[in-house]
């Protein structure tokens, strides 16, 4: 069976590893290590790459969803090979597209992709070119597809296989990686086939969120909230609106905008007219009914009886120090609650109060008071 990038089946045994994690944690981790290291993965520029009538091209929504995954599975398990994929494949989009986001990319000269040998060993130094040769299992001589390289040997095991000692193969796998990714960006970039899409570039712009909330990258965090703007100002937005509602909240557990609460309330009173709401994450039920208790305005009924939180807590006070708050409570205890840091202009003091499921409130006048009752839930 060949291997393939399933978003929905991984984001079950996501689930799955987090509820049994002696049962499933480790296939997770060792299905998406082998999307990392097979050719689906770009190992110079990012992304994952698909398959249709035109050859191979990069989707937009599937890298946006792989960006989603591997950020969250990386902040659940601290693998940082998985959060240097979502944040290299986040880069790669957003270098790659100055002005507008589409819904697939192809390049259109195959050539662009191809390195000779002699290419290679001459941009690289010995070390480089031993780790790298080592790595991918490169030939002496001919051509190589970069867009196909595929791991073969764990970077562990390189000074096993070479002259290189163990703590110069990072230095020089590293460097050569980045040397050859240098200088396909300087080539001729080829023409790109794309066609425009509302609800990927949406899904883009949710991806890059998660990915500077999880891994702490606020640069890309902040170009997933300029895309937000960019697309909140079009004149029709061609997107669901569950989809949208999804990325509004993500971008204020993010970081509080009075624009992106606005447009949340009317997005709220267009679903009440739909006879069936299903939004993408069970939890923004819950953050909907709660942040309608906590702003006094009617949001949609009471509706996550399965959701696996306890709730939602809402700090206020001056901007930086409820930003510091949630920084603080966020990092450590995400896990059970969701948190909004909501800036009060000239507050003097800063609180934060619980909107629990069992419809109870607690208010906490200190961040020590805060973090210890998380603590009981951790």
């Amino acid at each position: 069976m060949s291997l393939s990038f399933d978003y929905n089946l991984l984001c079950q045994q996501f689930h799955l590893a987090q509820q049994s994690p002696h049962q499933y944690e480790q296939p997770l981790l060792s299905r998406l290590t082998e999307i990392l290291e097979s050719n689906l993965y770009d190992k110079l520029e990012g992304g994952v790459f698909s398959h249709g009538k035109l050859g191979r091209f990069k989707s937009l929504l599937i890298n946006a969803q792989f960006v989603v995954l591997y950020s969250r599975v990386a902040n659940v398990y601290s693998e940082a090979s998985f959060a240097q994929a979502a944040i290299q494949t986040s880069r790669f989009f957003l270098s790659s597209n100055q002005s507008s986001f589409f819904d697939r990319y192809d390049y259109q000269d195959p050539d662009f992709h191809l390195f000779s040998i002699e290419e290679l060993r001459h941009s690289l130094d010995s070390a480089q070119w031993a780790a790298i040769q080592c790595f991918f299992c490169l030939p002496e001589m001919g051509v190589i597809d970069t867009s196909r390289l595929q791991v073969h040997r764990a970077r562990a095991d390189i000074h096993l296989h070479t002259e290189l000692h163990p703590k110069q193969v990072p230095l020089a796998l590293d460097a050569a990686l980045q040397l050859l990714a240098m200088i396909k960006q300087q080539r001729a970039q080829p023409a790109w086939g794309v066609e425009e899409n509302d609800a990927a570039s949406l899904q883009f712009c949710k991806a890059l969120l998660t990915a500077g909330k999880y891994l702490n990258q606020p640069d890309i965090a902040q170009s997933g909230q300029q895309l937000l703007d960019i697309l909140t100002a079009k004149p029709s937005l061609e997107v669901e609106p569950e989809y949208y509602l999804d990325v509004l909240l993500l971008s204020l557990q993010y970081q509080w905008r009075s624009s992106d609460f606005e447009q949340l309330q009317k997005l709220i009173d267009a679903l009440k007219t739909k006879t069936q709401i299903k939004l993408q994450d069970s939890a923004n039920h819950q953050d909907l009914y709660h942040l309608g208790r906590a702003f006094n305005f009617n949001t949609l009924e009471r509706n996550f009886s399965e959701v696996p939180l306890l709730g939602s807590i809402i700090i206020e006070g001056p901007e930086f120090e409820a930003r510091h708050w949630l920084q603080n409570a966020d990092n450590q205890y995400q896990e059970k609650f969701r948190y909004y840091a909501y800036p009060i202009a000239g507050a003097t003091e800063t609180r934060a109060k619980l909107y629990s499921n069992d419809n109870a409130e607690l208010v906490f006048d200190s961040l020590d008071s805060l973090i210890n009752h998380c603590q009981d839930y951790a």
